[in-house]
């Protein structure tokens, strides 16, 4: 079955609709960055996110508290599928795949990617496998992308 982009959408909403929105956005490290997610996201909801919003909240991924990471997740994931340069790719595929930081991935993915249902991870394999096949989104990233596989597929429970 070929899977298009607007289907991954519709999907990727359906199983992210009931996500309430966070109290919080920042993970609350004390840098100026930090309050910058909390002013700018703090008490926004999806709709509500602009281009610019977007694009600087895929560069901050990291620094969303898991609740917010959850909440906003669905709506990196579609900018990127309509405009694979709406969104700081790179590190949309490193908060997937690996920890772009000095932090523990281990505690990032538990705190972070562990909290999507089956459901969700099942899209976002989907969506996964839509960039491999689908993108030109180099070599380094379809490595990565594809060295992912192996865990979506475990939380997709396929």
């Amino acid at each position: 079955m070929e899977i298009n982009k607007q289907s991954l959408i519709n999907r990727l909403r359906a199983v992210f609709s009931s996500v309430k929105q966070p109290k919080t956005a920042s993970d609350g490290c004390p840098r100026k960055i930090c309050r910058e997610i909390e002013r700018r996201f703090g008490n926004k909801t999806r709709e509500k996110l602009n281009k610019d919003d977007i694009l600087f909240m895929s560069a901050e991924f990291t620094l969303l508290n898991e609740n917010a990471f959850h909440y906003f997740l669905p709506v990196i994931l579609e900018a990127a599928l309509e405009d694979i340069d709406s969104v700081s790719f790179d590190l949309l595929v490193q908060n997937l795949f690996h920890y772009p930081g000095e932090r523990d991935f281990k505690k990032y993915r538990d705190k972070r990617l562990k909290i999507l249902s089956t459901a969700q991870a099942d899209v976002i394999l989907d969506i996964i496998n839509w960039w491999i096949k689908n993108e030109d989104i180099g070599e380094s990233w379809r490595g990565d992308l594809v060295k992912s596989l192996p865990f979506w597929r475990k939380r997709a429970k396929r």
